[in-house]
């Protein structure tokens, strides 16, 4: 599986008066779309606490929202991913997608770890009557998904785990607002 390479390149912006952070972000979420292919940046967030979102959280890309956050909110949420032993895991266990299909990637990194987890399931599941499991895309046929993902493996279960918890901690990052960020972010 190949390596997603994230280079992110950033205006001369200024958060609350300082540069943009120096290094690289502790979380990036994006959305890698094909046909057209495309990466949209979702979340972006640094061990400082700037983080940084689109206001598209169906693409992500532009209008941003800026904010900072406690660098211990950030640096107790790495350590829990390292309890919980996300960066000693392969990426066989990191990654779920398919050939050809839009997935979302994100990076979490602690120091010199890193862990990066790609997956299809929040794209498909978007549809209320499917269900994305270690196996493949399938249809729910009228069975409940929390049912369905019940009946998975461990290790699918844990990683949906996993991956729910960097979500919710996003969305946490980010439910007390921002300022408008005008700068650029891409990916390389």
């Amino acid at each position: 599986m190949r390596t997603l390479l994230l280079a992110l390149v950033f205006s001369t912006a200024t958060v609350r008066g300082a540069e943009m952070p120096e290094g690289a972000p502790a979380i990036a979420i994006t959305l890698e779309q094909h046909l057209p292919f495309k990466s949209g940046v979702l979340l972006v967030a640094w061990p400082d606490g700037t983080v940084i979102w689109s206001g598209n959280a169906g693409e992500g890309g532009p209008p941003y929202q800026v904010a900072h956050r406690g660098p211990d909110q950030i640096r107790d949420f790495l350590a829990s991913m390292e309890k919980k032993g996300l960066f000693k895991k392969d990426a066989d266990f990191l990654n779920h997608l398919g050939p050809d299909a839009s997935y979302h990637s994100i990076v979490v990194r602690q120091g010199r770890k890193s862990a990066e987890l790609s997956s299809w399931h929040e794209c498909f599941e978007a549809n209320p009557k499917l269900v994305a499991t270690s196996h493949g895309i399938t249809s729910l046929d009228g069975a409940r998904r929390e049912e369905v993902l019940r009946g998975d493996t461990p290790e699918y279960r844990e990683f949906r785990g996993l991956w729910e918890s960097i979500r919710r901690f996003g969305r946490e990052l980010t439910s007390h607002g921002g300022e408008p960020w005008n700068g650029k972010l891409k990916i390389d």
